[in-house]
Formats: structure tokens, sequence, C-alpha cells
């Protein structure tokens, strides 16, 4: 709500109405829709399930919350750690003995870096 106070709609909520926005601003501008999504980044989004043991999650997340502290991190579902091109999520599943690991970056490489970091990060703490 915050992010369209001068909106007369919401877009998350009214979607035809962002529809006849949507052809309305590729009318004004002559411009297709194929040539705006062309302006959008490209990005890669990994995913990965890593072994955590009911007892470990706590321990697991509390170890990862002291390890980011000073990053610009979201701790709404999880951890979510953003960087400068992308982010990544760890969320503990909440009916079975696993996490999540969901990283988004600008190419497949780096998704599977930080994919492959965190993994590392988690199996770590379940050691210790």
């Amino acid at each position: 709500m915050r992010a369209c106070p001068d909106l007369p709609f919401q877009p998350l909520f009214d979607a035809f109405y962002t529809l006849a926005r949507l052809l309305e601003f590729l009318a004004v501008r002559n411009v297709s829709l194929a040539a705006l999504c062309g302006l959008l980044p490209d990005v890669e989004i990994l995913r990965v399930d890593v072994d955590c043991q009911w007892t470990e999650k706590g321990k697991v997340m509390r170890r990862l919350i002291e390890e980011t502290k000073g990053e610009r991190v979201e701790l709404l579902d999880g951890v979510k750690v953003y960087h400068e091109d992308g982010w990544t999520l760890v969320l503990p599943d909440a009916e079975e003995p696993v996490v999540h690991i969901v990283a988004e970056a600008s190419n497949p490489a780096r998704a599977d870096e930080r994919i492959r970091a965190y993994a590392a990060k988690i199996h770590r703490f379940q050691e210790r």
C-alpha cells in the first residue's frame, strides 16, 4: 500500500485495472510489450533443500542471523540476505526436517555459488 500511495488502485489487488494501465502505457509510448520486457534485467533463481534435523533448525537460523549482522537482511519468513545483484533466502520448512535455500542472481553461476555457500554454512552450523 505504501508503494503506490498516489495511485487510485493497488496493482497487486486490481489485475484488470493494472492491465488497462499497462496497455495505456504501451499505447502512449508506442512501444511493444516485447520491447518493454526486453528492458527487464535477466535473473536466475535456484532452489535447493538441505537436510536439517528438527533439533538443529533453531540453532542454524540463530547462527545465520548472527553471521549476517551488518548486512542488509530481512527476517520475515526466514533469513533473506540481500546482495548487490540479488538475494538469498534461507527458510526452515514447517513440516519436514529440511531448510530451503532460494537464491536470485544476475546469472546461473552466481546463484549456484550462493546456494553452495549457504548450504555449506547450514552443514557447518549443524556440526557444532
